[in-house]
């Protein structure tokens, strides 16, 4: 099995993970460096905002228990024996205008503590997804079979395969977008080939399988995220990936151009031989079984 290239950059419009260097396949959006300080805090900007308000999210999730902290305002009145609240009526008074000011005082806290949590519940909701999309190109109908190719296993489903395109997804929004190839060839229907470069690719994944674990995925994706106590860059709820394999039938989206590759001379009447290429990023839909 081969390595895949090592993402270490992102696209903070569309969310997509790229090698460093590469231009997104989204269009001219902005990309960072993932793997470091400043370019994982712009990211984290995008996704959650600034560091201000995330520190407050982490400060309100991090307030302790009611009991807990009611207890200490109850310990506070321990003294309150010592105390001479003298005797009849007017002693009665002021102890229980005491406990009655506690009692206050505790359901500000439980108050304050709920409101806080349910504003970190919305705030999760609220967390942004990519703002632009990756087109997939127009249906072409040029089908053809993926006859060779290097393999690799797919990030999420262990799968070999010569392309793989997952997406982690929050609330139907896009939060990571991850698409590679190591390169691989098609022959069409008409017998004409195709040669898919590595690098970064378009999969259409209408259908896809869900995935339930992204394992140590996120991990080697993000190492960065072992040293901070920041937010979660990629919050999701479910997971998706689509792989393309040998033998898999697949239709080429968008244009062919020719490459000709010259063996020889060429005679007059002679045709060269040229292998096609996309025009562009390589956009593949695998063809459903019948």
């Amino acid at each position: 099995m081969v390595r895949w290239p090592v993402r270490d950059s992102i696209c903070i419009d569309c969310r997509t993970a790229l090698p460093s260097g590469t231009p997104c396949p989204g269009g001219t959006h902005r990309v960072i460096k993932l793997r470091t300080p400043d370019g994982r805090d712009a990211l984290l900007t995008e996704v959650w905002g600034p560091k201000s308000l995330r520190r407050r999210i982490r400060d309100a999730a991090s307030v302790g228990a009611v009991g807990g902290t009611g207890a200490s305002l109850l310990d506070g009145c321990s003294g309150c024996d010592a105390m001479d609240l003298g005797d009849g009526l007017g002693g009665h008074f002021w102890l229980v205008l005491g406990v009655v000011t506690i009692a206050i005082g505790m359901l500000w806290f439980a108050g304050k503590l709920i409101a806080d949590r349910l504003r970190i519940r919305r705030q999760r909701l609220r967390a942004n997804g990519a703002k632009r999309r990756v087109p997939l190109g127009p249906a072409t109908g040029r089908y053809g079979k993926v006859v060779a190719g290097e393999t690799g296993l797919a990030p999420l489903g262990d799968t070999a395969c010569v392309a793989y395109n997952l997406e982690l997804r929050a609330r139907r929004m896009v939060m990571l977008r991850d698409a590679m190839t190591l390169g691989f060839e098609i022959e069409l229907d008409t017998h004409e080939r195709v040669r898919i470069p590595a690098g970064p690719c378009v999969i259409d994944l209408t259908r896809a399988p869900q995935r339930g674990n992204t394992g140590t995925y996120l991990e080697i994706l993000d190492p960065l995220r072992g040293e901070t106590d920041d937010l979660e860059p990629f919050p999701f709820e479910n997971a998706f990936e689509r792989t393309i394999r040998v033998g898999d039938e697949v239709e080429i989206l968008g244009r062919l151009v020719p490459t000709p590759e010259g063996h020889g001379e060429v005679g007059y009447r002679d045709v060269p031989h040229a292998i096609l290429v996309p025009d562009g990023v390589p956009r593949l839909r695998v063809r459903a079984a019948s």
